[in-house]
């Protein structure tokens, strides 16, 4: 589980990401808050049957359940990652990768 406050900062560096001129200004208070709740949700995708269910689905060769865990990755003061495989189910569930949401940006 993470704290409030990585939770805010990975929301942070995500926020970054968009671009901070839309025609309809951003709530950023909002925008904070649901992209926090999305890091839970990733992690949220480490239940067991969840794991499992996934493994069943994508059937990638070599990969088993405890693969598709998300793991947090410390890397001291200079902040976390969340990675885990992911997949372009919708195109093709052969397509995975290495999905990443990063703590703080670097510079």
């Amino acid at each position: 589980m993470l704290s409030e406050r990585d939770k805010k900062q990975f929301a942070l560096v995500a926020l970054e990401s968009f671009d901070r001129n839309p025609i309809e200004p951003i709530d950023i208070d909002s925008a904070i808050t649901s992209l926090g709740d999305e890091v839970e949700e990733r992690l949220a995708l480490n239940a067991e049957i969840t794991m499992a269910a996934r493994a069943g689905n994508f059937s990638i060769r070599g990969v088993f359940a405890k693969d598709f865990a998300e793991k947090i990755f410390e890397f001291g003061n200079q902040g976390l990652v969340i990675a885990g495989i992911g997949t372009l189910e919708a195109i093709k569930k052969s397509l995975s990768f290495l999905s990443c949401r990063i703590s703080r940006l670097i510079t």
